[in-house]
């Protein structure tokens, strides 16, 4: 028997150790009583019990601590209940001014899972708020990656790809959009950031040649023109990978890149790996011209990685 709040085990108990509801044993003569029941008893009870932003601190101290997929699917389940209840969250701010953090190569909005676990180095400033004007700043800049919890303390990243499937909020940059045949009018904010590419170039270097050929991802960079963006290790040998990704034409690697990739792995003991890729606008003419807009239909040309030398 699971519990009707948090969706815990709770065989045997007549309390739910994880949330504290105590109608485990509830019995109903009907679905239509059933139905009643959830939404002016069960729902009411993870609102303001479950979904809240001290249990939503409590569930990110778990999954740092146990690192198992129950805690993991606890901490999301909480995050997307913030979310669709507009609870309040606090953030650090600088002048006045929402801070935006760099992390791992890209840009995040930083907030908090608890006030209390602030730590040396945070801002002594906050704004608290709805959680949705975060998202709602977030989808509204291109160039931001996401949100970063406690970037001082056991970061935990929340890609925007991650914030749009497990919650309500849909990032409208995610989705499929009709652009129509040929070139359409459309503004900067339209076109794809080098953020957006290479984000996309490595989900499909990671599905088609990372996890093919048995690599163990070490750690992940997002910084369009840094190095590594992939760490990997394979039988007990380290490689660097760089992730270059071109509209229409795959990039062409120059000998300066090269030689700044192969002195970066020589530091490491690493060797090198490069992985040029191409995005091709599905419509011919989109494609010709270079044009990449968000949401509209691609094709990936990419082939293989070139270990450099």
């Amino acid at each position: 028997m699971k519990c009707p709040v948090c969706k815990t085990e709770c065989s045997g108990y007549d309390r739910c150790p994880q949330c504290g509801f105590d109608q485990l044993n509830k019995t109903f003569i009907s679905k239509e009583e059933a139905m009643f029941w959830e939404q002016q008893v069960v729902v009411p009870y993870r609102n303001t019990h479950f979904f809240t932003p001290k249990n939503f601190g409590e569930a990110k101290r778990k999954l740092y601590e146990l690192k198992t997929d129950e805690a993991f699917d606890r901490f999301y389940k909480i995050f997307a209940g913030l979310v669709e209840n507009g609870s309040w969250v606090s953030a650090p701010v600088n002048d006045k001014q929402l801070l935006i953090s760099p992390f791992r190569g890209g840009h995040y909005i930083a907030i908090y899972s608890d006030m209390n676990g602030r730590v040396a180095g945070d801002s002594k400033d906050v704004i608290t708020m709805d959680i949705n004007k975060f998202i709602d700043i977030l989808y509204d800049n291109p160039h931001l990656l996401g949100i970063v919890i406690d970037p001082n303390k056991d970061p935990f990243l929340l890609n925007r790809k991650d914030i749009s499937n497990l919650t309500v909020r849909k990032d409208p940059r995610l989705q499929v959009k009709d652009w129509g045949d040929g070139i359409p009018q459309y503004t900067e904010k339209d076109l794809m950031t080098e953020e957006e590419l290479l984000d996309f170039g490595m989900e499909i270097v990671g599905q088609h040649y990372i996890a093919k050929n048995g690599f163990t991802v070490l750690e992940t960079h997002k910084g369009a023109h840094g190095f590594p963006n992939y760490a990997l290790q394979k039988n007990n040998v380290l490689y660097l990978m760089k992730v270059a990704v071109g509209v229409t034409n795959k990039p062409v690697l120059s000998e300066r890149d090269r030689e700044f990739y192969l002195a970066s792995c020589k530091r490491f003991n690493a060797k090198c790996l490069y992985a040029p890729l191409a995005l091709v606008s599905s419509d011919k003419e989109r494609a010709a011209k270079g044009i990449a807009l968000y949401g509209d239909g691609y094709y990936a040309n990419f082939s293989d990685v070139e270990e450099l030398n």
